[in-house]
């Protein structure tokens, strides 16, 4: 049941937090004046995506992490001044993806090496400069046994042989 099904006259506090509370996106439909802080985190606690319906005044930095620890990608709608390093890396790790919200500034070797282990596609949005160095930062070392096909092993990726994957040659 959405909101759409609710008549405008019984729609109270309670239901909107109803809405809120089952789909966290349903906050767009929330009227302005009801927007509160409690209104917003229970939104993003239910679906990160849902930041970007919060006013910017709202969006602090408690507001922010829970809404990308949700969902990582929710990063984009993260205020810039409140993307630390700390943020990026919980959004990484809740989704690889994150990483093209991530500054170049705070692409660090670790915060990629997380993301595509998280998400092995997310390879695909790694900086130049990181992506030669996370293939050999992934590859075992010597005498370290490798995959079935002899060749390294990516962020869990299984090498085939003669195919690539994110990018990444295997043997």
């Amino acid at each position: 049941m959405g909101l759409e099904s609710v008549p405008a006259r019984c729609r109270t506090a309670v239901v909107y937090m109803d809405a809120v509370q089952r789909d966290g996106r349903a906050l767009q439909y929330v009227p302005a004046w009801l927007r509160m802080q409690e209104f917003c985190l229970v939104a993003v606690q239910s679906d990160g995506r849902a930041l970007q319906y919060v006013p910017a005044w709202l969006r602090t930095q408690d507001l922010c992490l829970a809404a990308v620890r949700n969902d990582g990608v929710a990063l984009e709608w993260v205020p810039a001044r409140l993307r630390t390093p700390e943020m990026c890396m919980e959004a990484v790790h809740s989704s690889g993806w994150a990483l093209q919200f991530v500054p170049p500034a705070l692409k660090t070797m670790e915060l990629c090496l997380v993301a595509v282990r998280r998400s092995p596609r997310a390879a695909t949005l790694l900086p130049d400069v990181l992506a030669s160095d996370a293939v050999s930062a992934q590859r075992p070392r010597a005498g370290a046994r490798a995959g079935r096909s002899g060749g390294p092993r990516l962020a869990g990726i299984p090498c085939r042989p003669r195919r690539r994957h994110g990018g990444i040659p295997c043997r």
